[in-house]
């Protein structure tokens, strides 16, 4: 049987986010020259509503315009990229796949209460934190809660 979840709500800090919460049934389109993806971000939804997507949706070729040369005598065809689809599946960062913090992730995903999940430090680190995020109304910035922790018992 499992344990039940605890949520503890932590300091803010930078998180790399891997899975936003969303009822859209496509991101918003966001285009422009650059084929980068245009990273989405997170609703405030009540508690059970959408659906978790990575936060980074596939790009695609959209149209074409047509773009003056840099002596202005010619013009020349720009390819003009936006957000077509949400990727298929959530790709958690490699450094969390251990099966403590892969279990407790999941049950986080399954409750959908958070708007937002994401693996801490943002950069590389061999005691990666997973932290989820719940958007304040109004938009005024975001509680961040303890999820789920992996320490290397060698580093002790």
């Amino acid at each position: 049987m499992s344990q039940p979840c605890r949520y503890y709500i932590i300091p803010p800090f930078d998180i790399q986010i891997f899975a936003i919460r969303t009822e859209h049934a496509q991101p918003s389109l966001q285009a422009g020259k650059s084929l980068w993806g245009r990273e989405q971000k997170p609703r405030a939804l009540p508690a059970g509503a959408g659906r978790y997507v990575s936060p980074v949706p596939r790009v695609s070729h959209i149209d074409t315009e047509q773009e003056p040369s840099a002596d202005r005598t010619t013009t020349r065809a720009v390819k003009i990229f936006g957000n077509t689809s949400w990727q298929d599946g959530l790709e958690m960062p490699v450094r969390a796949l251990k099966p403590q913090v892969i279990e407790a992730t999941g049950r986080a995903l399954e409750l959908k209460i958070f708007d937002a999940l994401g693996i801490a430090p943002a950069y590389r680190s061999a005691d990666p934190i997973i932290a989820g995020q719940i958007k304040r109304p109004g938009g005024a910035g975001v509680l961040t809660f303890f999820v789920a922790w992996w320490l290397d018992e060698e580093d002790l």
